[in-house]
């Protein structure tokens, strides 16, 4: 924020600082939807109807899915000064925890084969 009278113009710092700013958080935004738009596609079969899930599965990764759709309303992205995504809540948690229900469906249902002697 500016402390000039309400009266003075802006300088020419003032309002390139500003453009700045407004670039930064217009580039956040876009990081940020293109690294969502990067997790979807790993995701997708888990929320096809008939992949082998059980019920409370499919929903944890239609919750996460959801979460990652509700993204870039709920957050205020901003950019670091080495250029990485902040104030984005990416809610790992809700991932792995699928991930992980999902391994082990998936390890439950291969054959292991039998030891050779």
């Amino acid at each position: 924020m500016s402390t000039l009278p309400a009266d003075s113009e802006p300088t020419a710092e003032e309002i390139a600082a500003q453009k700045v700013i407004e670039q930064r958080k217009v580039d956040a935004m876009t990081k940020l939807r293109s690294e969502r738009d990067a997790l979807f596609p790993s995701t997708d079969k888990y929320v096809m109807r008939d992949y082998p899930i059980n019920d409370e599965t499919f929903e944890k990764w239609k919750r996460y899915r959801q979460h990652l759709r509700d993204l870039p309303g709920m957050s205020s992205p901003d950019l670091d000064e080495d250029g990485n995504l902040t104030g984005v809540e990416w809610d790992a948690e809700k991932a792995a925890q699928a991930a992980q229900a999902i391994q082990a469906a998936e390890l439950a249902r291969i054959p292991v084969p039998p030891l050779e002697r």
